[in-house]
């Protein structure tokens, strides 16, 4: 009943699939996109995202909003397709996994919209919160032999690091921003830049590719495009928009040199 209640609850107001764009390095085009969930209230200010995902976690919702979210990209990927988006990222909430019953539920919207499943990523984190790691591990590598790929979010932060590597068949990993802040950081960006090194080096080993979170100027960007980072994903390129300017934006963007989008300031408005 409670579950009932708080979802249908947030239906009635302003729910938003926002995107934002991911920058493909060796083809020097964004062809990728993150879908990143924003709710507004009644009055128009937006909930906080932390605070709102929380609470629909706590309410037992966060599924409803995983499928939601991926119904929204799919529901739209026409339009995607239309100006070179070849995948997007959704991020799944690791308790989406422990109900086996969902892995049908992403199939049949897949099938209702005619979406390919190279054409969805799905990105998964905070590690600590699952309890039964083999019935993840079991679901992950069930949608991974139907043709669905994973990237390890937050790379370097709390939970997500070298040993889920092991565990799970991630085929991306996305570098915390946090990392990526620290490069232009007095003393700290030589170690961090020697950490990077390795780590990027050694997900191309396993042929795992890499996408740098945060990147807020040029200088980043140089970096870890010369340490051979496949991805940029930050306010330098774009903030997350809605699906409208997000689609003019990527058109406008294949016509101008990398680095030439406006940096935006660092925000606590949900990730980047």
């Amino acid at each position: 009943m409670r579950h009932t209640i708080f979802w249908n609850g947030l239906k009635n107001m302003q729910l938003e699939c926002y995107l934002q764009p991911i920058y493909d390095v060796q083809n020097n085009k964004i062809n990728v996109a993150e879908a990143l969930f924003r709710a507004r209230q009644h009055n128009g200010t937006w909930f906080d995202t932390e605070q709102l995902i929380a609470n629909l976690e706590a309410n037992d919702c966060i599924t409803d909003v995983d499928l939601w979210m991926l119904e929204q990209v799919c529901k739209n990927m026409r339009k995607l397709e239309a100006v070179g988006i070849e995948r997007v990222n959704v991020n799944l909430s690791p308790r989406f996994y422990m109900d086996e019953s969902m892995v049908s539920e992403i199939k049949r919207i897949m099938r209702e919209y005619k979406v390919m499943s190279s054409q969805i990523w799905f990105e998964l984190t905070e590690f600590a919160d699952v309890k039964d790691k083999e019935t993840l591990k079991r679901l992950i590598t069930k949608l991974t032999g139907t043709g669905f790929r994973f990237a390890l979010d937050d790379f370097g932060k709390g939970q997500s690091n070298l040993i889920r590597l092991f565990d799970y068949p991630f085929h991306c990993i996305k570098l915390d921003k946090e990392l990526t802040w620290k490069l232009d950081q007095g003393q700290e960006s030589d170690m961090t830049r020697c950490m990077l090194e390795h780590i990027i080096e050694f997900a191309h080993r396993f042929a795992i590719c890499v996408t740098a979170e945060g990147i807020e100027n040029a200088e980043q960007a140089k970096i870890l495009i010369s340490m051979g980072c496949d991805f940029l994903q930050g306010y330098m390129i774009s903030r997350p928009l809605p699906l409208d300017e997000f689609l003019l934006f990527v058109q406008s963007y294949h016509c101008r040199p990398f680095g030439a989008g406006t940096m935006e300031k660092r925000s606590s408005e949900g990730k980047e």
